[in-house]
C-alpha cells in the first residue's frame, strides 16, 4: 500500500500538474493505445526471441516488431474493410504492431508450423521449394521485409476458456500478406460503370 499525504491544490504550482496534450492522444487513450482492426503495409524493425510456456509445451518465438507504413484499409463495426480517413492514417502510420511467431518445436501443433511457414514464405523468406529456415531468417534476414498484415479483434479468456470481456488487437492468424498485395487497398466506388 502506498503511503499517502494530505495536500492542498494551493500549494502545487501548474508545472507540478500542468500538462500539454499533443494532437492524436486523445483518441489514443479513447483506444488505450490498440491500433484498430484492418490491413496495414508494414515493414520489419526488429525480431526478439522469446520463451512461450504453454500448458504441454515450452516454445521459442520470434516476437516481429513491424511499423506501420500506410494504412490500407481499416475495419467497421460490421466487419468491413472501409477507407482510413487522413486523420487516421495521420495518428497510426509509424506506429507498430507485434507478433510472435512460434519456432520450430517438436511437440508444436500442425496449425503453428502451417503458420510460421506462411509467414516466411509472404515475407520473402522462404520460397515453395526452400529446404530449411535458419535462425539467421527469424533473427536478422526478417528485418526490413515488408508485407501486408491483417489484424484482427479478439476477445480474451482465462485459463478455463471463458471470455473475459477484454479485447485485443493481433495480427490475424492467417494476416500475412506479401507487400506485393499492397496496391489492392480498399476503394470507394463512384458506381460510374453501371
Amino acid at each position: 500500500m502506498a503511503n499517502e499525504e494530505q495536500l492542498s491544490w494551493d500549494d502545487l504550482t501548474e508545472d507540478q500538474v500542468g500538462e500539454t496534450i499533443e494532437e492524436g492522444a486523445v483518441e489514443d487513450a479513447e483506444s488505450m493505445g490498440q491500433r484498430p482492426h484492418g490491413r496495414f503495409l508494414c515493414t520489419c524493425e526488429d525480431s526478439t526471441p522469446r520463451q512461450k510456456n504453454w500448458e504441454k509445451y515450452t516454445a521459442l518465438c520470434a516476437n516481429l516488431k513491424w511499423r506501420i507504413d500506410t494504412v490500407l484499409g481499416l475495419f467497421d463495426s460490421k466487419g468491413e474493410l472501409r477507407l482510413p480517413t487522413d486523420q487516421e492514417k495521420d495518428r497510426l502510420e509509424g506506429k507498430y504492431h507485434y507478433d510472435d511467431i512460434v519456432l520450430h518445436d517438436p511437440l508444436e501443433k500442425d496449425g503453428m508450423r502451417k503458420r510460421r511457414l506462411l509467414v516466411a514464405k509472404r515475407c520473402g523468406l522462404i520460397t515453395n521449394t526452400s529446404g530449411e529456415i535458419p535462425k539467421r531468417a527469424w533473427a536478422k534476414d526478417i528485418i526490413g521485409k515488408r508485407a501486408v498484415l491483417t489484424t484482427e479483434k479478439t476477445e480474451g479468456k482465462n485459463k478455463e476458456g471463458n471470455p473475459t470481456g477484454k479485447f485485443y488487437v493481433n495480427v490475424a492468424f492467417s494476416g500475412y500478406e506479401s507487400a506485393e498485395n499492397a496496391g489492392h487497398e480498399v476503394t470507394e466506388d463512384d458506381y460510374t460503370d453501371i
